[in-house]
């Protein structure tokens, strides 16, 4: 928690810190989540382990970044996103179908350093690389049985009474974000990919298993620079 806090209080600084050679840009895009699970689990003295890749769904982001320049076409450009992904899917058991529809709100704080190159009075392109802070707001499963229409949902961030972790997911994660994209007047259009770089997975590891996950992103969008 104190990195994360560091890592916010760095941001403000950047944004303070900005003068007339400063630009701000909203921006908005889709998105598209995946999980890489590692599972290891020992059976009859034998320890097996099994590597994972599964879709988290697909959604969107908005939000903003406040770029500085550096030098020549260096800059650091700190930024605040709202992302939301959500995914639905169906199993059918013995005449009965029930539906899962999870749905996940993110809260990305990016410090991306950017390089850009300009062409004439009106276009660049430009590419950028950094550390990003996910702060997981709100994410929840809900299943519904065909059977008798019954609901159920599941918080992912939930406690049990008298504890302090989570019972399936973390809240806080740390990435690596990279992309690129091209720029014609005020008007960007950006591509990249965030790497998850630690374990969101709150299972409680014990002598015989174990499991780690890392959530990752694709994301391309359109935004506008004041």
């Amino acid at each position: 928690m104190k990195k994360v806090f560091s890592f916010v209080a760095v941001a403000a600084a950047m944004l303070v810190a900005g003068t007339a050679s400063a630009q701000l840009s909203v921006n908005a895009g889709y998105l598209n989540s995946t999980v890489k699970s590692h599972t290891e689990y020992t059976l009859l003295g034998n320890t097996y382990k099994e590597d994972t890749s599964a879709s988290m769904g697909g959604g969107f982001y908005v939000g903003g970044s406040y770029n500085v320049d550096l030098i020549g076409g260096l800059g650091v450009a700190p930024g605040l996103y709202f992302n939301y992904i959500w995914q639905t899917e169906e199993e059918t058991l013995l005449g009965t179908t029930f539906t899962d529809k999870t749905s996940m709100m993110d809260l990305n704080i990016p410090i991306l350093i950017n390089y850009k190159l300009t062409f004439g009075d009106d276009f660049a392109v430009f590419a950028f690389a950094g550390p990003t802070v996910r702060i997981g707001l709100a994410a929840n499963t809900k299943t519904t049985n065909s059977a008798n229409d019954k609901v159920v949902t599941d918080d992912l961030y939930a406690k049990e009474d008298g504890e302090t972790d989570a019972q399936v997911l973390k809240r806080f994660d740390l990435g690596l974000t990279v992309g690129a994209g091209v720029q014609y007047s005020s008007f960007r259009l950006e591509a990249g990919y965030n790497l998850g770089l630690l374990d969101r997975s709150a299972y409680k590891d014990d002598d015989n298993s174990k499991m780690d996950m890392h959530f990752n992103q694709f994301f391309v969008g359109v935004g506008y620079a004041f």
